[in-house]
């Protein structure tokens, strides 16, 4: 829960930062542990699209997560490039989503919420690279909100305006 109130403070902070720039459409792949502090860990996969077009700034984001247990999370939500440097980008991420436990976690329910924080680096030549952290919990709507944390590397193609 306070891994939570952070990213959401976070969030709403980039809301006061000029700089940020999320121009492309971005198609992500990526690949990394989840349940990186509990004994249960399992490989994620990913693939995430984020659109270009922003609402005040922040880019709708639509993707799929899948596990080594067979659990599976699709979810939706809201990211925003904040520019570091002409090549250095922090990208704060909300959303919420659908959770099938499979052999994995049991996080209590199915409506689950995930807070993000990605350090992405402009490769150049229509693509970028990057490292997430994400918590994924229920915020306790359910009576049982173990939570769980991953880390992911990502490739991610870029789609010019």
């Amino acid at each position: 829960m306070r891994l939570t109130v952070f990213f959401c403070v976070f969030f709403a902070a980039t809301l006061f930062t000029p700089a940020f720039s999320q121009n492309n459409a971005f198609l992500s792949f990526s690949v990394g542990t989840l349940g990186i502090d509990d004994h249960n860990k399992a490989v994620d996969y990913r693939l995430e699209y984020r659109a270009s077009k922003s609402i005040k700034g922040f880019s709708p984001t639509l993707g799929l997560q899948a596990t080594s247990q067979a659990s599976l999370y699709s979810f939706m939500g809201f990211s925003r490039d904040v520019r570091m440097s002409n090549e250095f980008y922090l990208v704060p991420s909300l959303g919420v989503g659908a959770y099938r436990q499979g052999d994995g976690k049991n996080l209590g329910g199915v409506l689950e919420f995930r807070s993000g924080l990605e350090f992405a680096l402009n490769l150049g030549m229509n693509a970028r690279a990057s490292v997430a952290v994400h918590h994924l919990s229920n915020s306790s709507i359910y009576q049982r909100n173990p939570g769980i944390e991953s880390i992911v590397f990502s490739y991610c193609f870029v789609r010019p305006k």
